[in-house]
């Protein structure tokens, strides 16, 4: 089957991968600040000393139990449990949507530990503080690594739009030298509207297939990159580098200046908005590319 995907690749190359290495400093200058979390059902899950810093609030931790404070109100939370207290004038009790967490890493309550504070949900990725001040809600599903070392981040540049950086192990420096980007294909018009046609046109040759782009950058002149390997509910679907067009530079000779851009092929009917376990270069991590 013809597919003419490659006719994207310079424009691609142009517009996508700047973009993608740059998404988590994006659009931050329209907000005070950025508040991380992670998915949570039916709210998303916060660290507790985050949640403080972006209400201004003191944090108390005793026996079990956590308050955050301002001048104005006392919110107090238990480890496994859903309860609260509002102490404020009176004292009141209330309820979490979920129960809080003491865990290794901290405290970790549901975001709407908040609301007694005046923090509201005002958009999918945006917050309001009780002075009206904005802050970008920074939601992530936490990475599922095989290796300690490789890093790997779920991005969110654009509403709707999901890419996945994993980084190598750091150098003696302490510097990660490689990196790739990896997102859906079909998705890319929601980042660069002016693909839109182009990208339409190639997929829809493409037929049933699914395609992931996939961007690697590196800080040494002329390195050699692994491609990415795809595995769905336990079944591999894609062995590591196999079914990868390059549309830009080689896999072999990556550099600052230099990407390498490559479409994945992946059978067709694949679901692409079922979870994915992508892998590369000894990091591993599970993302659903598409809501």
């Amino acid at each position: 089957m013809r597919r003419t995907v490659p006719v994207v690749g310079l424009a691609v190359a142009l517009t996508i991968g700047s973009v993608l290495a740059s998404a988590s400093a994006q659009g931050a200058h329209a907000y005070v600040g950025v508040l991380a979390a992670e998915v949570g059902s039916p709210q998303p899950w916060v660290r507790a000393d985050e949640l403080a810093r972006l209400l201004g609030a003191e944090r108390v931790e005793q026996d079990g139990m956590l308050v955050l404070r301002t001048a104005r109100l006392a919110v107090t939370m238990f480890d496994g449990s859903a309860d609260a207290l509002l102490a404020g004038k009176g004292s009141v009790e209330t309820s979490l949507s979920a129960p809080a967490e003491r865990r290794a890493d901290g405290w970790w309550l549901p975001l709407d530990a908040g609301a007694p504070f005046g923090l509201r949900r005002t958009g999918e990725e945006v917050l309001q503080d009780a002075s009206g001040r904005r802050w970008r809600l920074q939601i992530e599903a936490p990475p599922r690594t095989v290796a300690p070392e490789p890093r790997a981040t779920v991005l969110r540049p654009a509403a709707g739009f999901v890419a996945v950086e994993i980084v190598s192990p750091p150098d003696a420096g302490g510097s990660s030298e490689r990196a790739v980007w990896i997102a859906d294909l079909a998705l890319v018009p929601l980042l660069r509207p002016e693909l839109r046609e182009v990208v339409d046109a190639s997929l829809t040759d493409a037929g049933a297939q699914r395609a992931l782009l996939l961007i690697g950058t590196s800080q040494r002149p002329g390195a050699s990159l692994q491609g990415v390997a795809v595995t769905a509910s336990g079944r591999q679907l894609l062995a590591a580098g196999a079914r990868h067009d390059t549309l830009v530079g080689s896999s072999t000779s990556v550099g600052p200046s230099e990407p390498w851009i490559a479409v994945v092929w992946l059978p067709p009917g694949t679901r692409l908005d079922a979870p994915l376990v992508l892998r590369w270069e000894g990091a591993e991590v599970e993302v659903t590319l598409r809501r």
